[in-house]
């Protein structure tokens, strides 16, 4: 019968570990201890005054106008509602020259980026509804016949059907 070092369990005679708390009894003669690290030490006692507070350093801000951000933002979205709204065509041109206008009173903002943004995209909206209104008054002129497309894909479904590709038509 053995007994256990740290917990004094009876363990049989040929057990190799403590049945209680599991120490080997392999090693009885080794003395385990932890390597020779120096104690951590700690802090001094917190002082009786709290400490100043000191704030973070503030951010220079970019330079421009505040007061004009709103309309450099709004320059962005009407000259972006311009180019989604050219199916629309009587809403391109209000929301296009309202993008180009408040685009131009805010460049002097700290948001240039959003009112340059507001101007080409302003522009490109009246540009498809300019290019939008030439293409109906050619289309509309007298005399010109628009009517090619027709004919260009009449003339492939009769080259279709001389090869049988639509044996009931």
């Amino acid at each position: 019968m053995k007994y256990c070092p740290v917990c004094n369990a009876p363990n049989p005679g040929d057990s190799l570990f403590c049945s209680s708390c599991g120490r080997s009894f392999s090693n009885e003669g080794a003395v385990y201890s932890q390597p020779g690290y120096s104690q951590q030490g700690f802090p001094p006692n917190p002082p009786s005054e709290p400490l100043p507070y000191y704030a973070p350093p503030v951010m220079p801000l970019k330079p421009g106008d505040p007061a004009k951000d709103w309309m450099s933002i709004l320059a962005m979205i009407m000259g972006i509602l311009s180019i989604l709204s050219c199916c629309i065509w009587f809403l391109v041109p209000i929301f296009g020259i309202m993008g180009i206008v408040f685009g131009i009173l805010g460049r002097k903002s700290r948001q240039r980026g959003m009112a340059a943004a507001g101007i080409v995209t302003g522009s490109v909206g009246l540009a498809i509804i300019a290019l939008f209104f030439v293409l109906v008054l050619i289309g509309s002129m007298d005399g010109m016949d628009f009517n090619y497309l027709g004919d260009f894909f009449s003339d492939i479904y009769d080259s279709l059907k001389t090869f049988s590709l639509f044996p009931n038509a």
